[in-house]
This record gives structure tokens, sequence and C-alpha cells, in this order.
């Protein structure tokens, strides 16, 4: 198969959404978290941000290359993702080259990367939760065409969960993990960790009822974090 390397530094969101290059920027101020470690609730550094960037390559268990500032950033899927998941790359420095697929579908945009994984738990803390972005900052409203770009073969149940906050599923780009898509107008966030849990994640979760999940990973995370804690 033939292999397109990326190849450039690894930056933060917070260094990229100063670099110019992107459309638009919004933050969320630092909330409280459920620490895993200390099985205990602490305020945190954790800052959401929203980007809008243009000219950008969604490859590798949904990271994100600039293609017009030629980096990497960071945080935008699982710690440590590309020895996890066995992907092809190398380091030097602080530069940063992976492998992906030669062939790189280009899509119009804007399109929000959503991400997914097979996975209830991950599905329900890492992923999905990027959603409450759109009603926060109205995202709809500034980008009425949207699409959403979301991980091919998620079970059905999930895709009920974008029917319950008002995403028909025609808005939908299925996604292979280790796939690389070129998006000329791409709005993406954060990972939402597994170590710091925001508070404001579980109450969109569980509180305000906004999805329909299987109960038993509902039950599980109201049981493992206490939710009535938040």
């Amino acid at each position: 198969m033939t292999k397109k390397i990326l190849s450039g530094k690894e930056v933060s969101l917070a260094d990229f959404s100063e670099s110019g290059v992107i459309d638009y920027k919004v933050e969320l101020q630092s909330v409280p978290g459920f620490n895993w470690i200390k099985r205990d609730f602490d305020l945190t550094d954790n800052k959401h941000e929203v980007v809008v960037a243009r000219d950008v390559i969604c490859h590798s268990i949904f990271n994100v290359f600039s293609v017009a500032e030629g980096v990497h950033l960071k945080n935008l899927s699982y710690p440590a993702v590309l020895n996890t998941f066995k992907v092809e790359h190398s380091r030097s420095g602080d530069a940063l080259s992976v492998a992906v697929p030669g062939y790189i579908k280009k899509i119009a945009g804007p399109v929000f990367i959503i991400g997914g994984h097979n996975n209830h738990y991950h599905w329900l803390l890492n992923w999905f939760p990027r959603v409450m972005h759109l009603k926060r900052f109205e995202l709809i409203s500034r980008f009425p065409d949207l699409k959403f770009l979301v991980c091919s073969g998620l079970p059905s149940v999930y895709y009920d969960m974008f029917d319950s906050v008002g995403i028909p599923r025609e808005k939908l780009i299925m996604h292979g993990m280790r796939d690389a898509v070129h998006i000329e107008c791409a709005v993406f966030s954060n990972f939402f960790p597994v170590i710091i849990i925001i508070g404001m994640c579980l109450n969109f979760i569980v509180r305000e009822h906004f999805v329909r999940a299987p109960s038993i990973a509902i039950e599980h995370v109201v049981q493992y974090l206490l939710i009535d804690k938040i």
C-alpha cells in the first residue's frame, strides 16, 4: 500500500490557536474535574478550546496535522495513541513523522471532528461529549452547513445519540480510524481525557439526558464517578 509521510513539530492546540492560521477560537474557563488517581474532585487547569482552521488532515485515530503550518497538534486523541494503536511513526527531537495512507480524500467542510471508538466507556467520556460545544458556542448557527466526522462502524445506539441532540444522520461523515482525510475547513477541540473527567461533561451526559445510551454504560459512569458530587 502506498503511504504518505506527514512530518512536522508537535504543538499544543493553545499554541496553534495563536499562530494566525485559524478562523475562529473560543475557550472555556477551568472547571472542577474528577481525578481518576485521587478518586476525588479537584480544580484543574484543564481548559477546552474549540478551533476552526483551514487545510488540515485528520488521520491515525483522529489526530490532526495542519498542512498550512506543517505541524502536528497534540492532545486531540488518546495519550500515546500512536504507540497504543501501533501507528507507523518516528520521532527526532520535537519533530514527528507519521505514515498515513497514500490516498487522502478531500472534504470541503465545514466539518466538526467528533471522532469515536467502538467502546461504550470511551465513547461516552472521551468522544461524544465534544458535541456539547455545539450548544455552548452556537456552532450550528455560526456554521449552518456543519457536518460531523465520526468513526465508521459504530453501534447503532451511538447514532441514536446524535439523533437525540438534533444531528440528523445525513450530517454524519463516516471515517475509518486509520484513514486520512484532508478537510478544507475543520472544527475541532481538545480531547476529553480519562484522567480528568470534567464535571460539565458528566452533567451533559447524565443529568441533561441528551443521550439514549445503554443503561449499563450510564450506570457504570454514575456509580464509578459519584455523579451526585458534581
